[in-house]
């Protein structure tokens, strides 16, 4: 069936209310989606000659993004809500999901072109707020609240899209990166967290930190090769 259906399709098309009528004129409904998630074959027959097949159209597709562990578009059954949204569809939530942050961008019963902006807290997925078709809904981490650090020096560049490919950016130029840290954090760890970072031309014994004016040396080959070392610096917020 899926294969028949391919290229069929329209983002209007339902793959979860299909049709399939055979000769003798019986009709059974078929849903791909549980045939492609969970390898159920049963939703995935095989079409014999004769037999009709019909793709209805599509009642609710909302789409889930950010902190959940399997972000997508879904087209949820009756009586399905945001709790089978984030629980079931999505697979759940991430360890660092925020959901004091949530939002929920309404297009449709919107008049504004960019859509209603409807906030929502973690009892919004207890009570299984009710979404419609065309919702956007977005869970932040809670890593985007946490301080950073910026990195700046010989450090891996970000890769350029030229003409469709991507190139790696020059190794032995200057570049600056902003990196999330860890409350209470200590330079030992956080300097191994970023070692995909430095490159070959990256001077590692004579970095230092820059804090409020002050140069701290701080030795990043002894932190890379030395996996007991344990920095006498802690991170803290709006270093460089």
């Amino acid at each position: 069936l899926s294969e028949i259906i391919s290229g069929c399709t329209t983002e209007y098309s339902s793959t979860r209310n299909i049709v399939v009528t055979n000769v003798e004129g019986e009709s059974k409904t078929y849903d791909l989606f549980k045939a492609k998630r969970f390898g159920d074959m049963e939703n995935n027959p095989y079409i014999r000659a004769g037999e009709t097949v019909t793709i209805n159209r599509i009642s609710r597709k909302v789409t889930i993004s950010g902190s959940v562990e399997r972000p997508g578009t879904y087209e949820l059954l009756e009586g399905e809500n945001l709790k089978t949204l984030v629980t079931y569809y999505a697979n759940g939530l991430t360890d660092l999901a925020d959901t004091t942050r949530m939002t929920l961008t309404r297009i449709n019963e919107s008049e504004s072109k960019s859509g209603n902006k409807i906030y929502l807290d973690t009892e919004a997925i207890e009570k299984d707020t009710k979404v419609i078709n065309g919702d956007v809904i977005s869970i932040p981490s809670r890593e985007s609240l946490m301080p950073y650090v910026l990195v700046e020096g010989v450090i891996q560049g970000p890769e350029a899209n030229v003409e469709g490919e991507k190139t790696e950016a020059p190794k032995n130029q200057t570049y600056k990166k902003s990196v999330r840290f860890f409350e209470g954090e200590n330079y030992a760890s956080f300097v191994r967290r970023i070692e995909g970072l430095f490159t070959e031309n990256s001077d590692l014994k004579n970095a230092y930190v820059e804090r409020e004016g002050n140069k701290l040396p701080i030795d990043l080959e002894q932190i890379m090769y030395d996996g007991s070392f344990i920095s006498p610096l802690d991170v803290v917020a709006n270093d460089k």
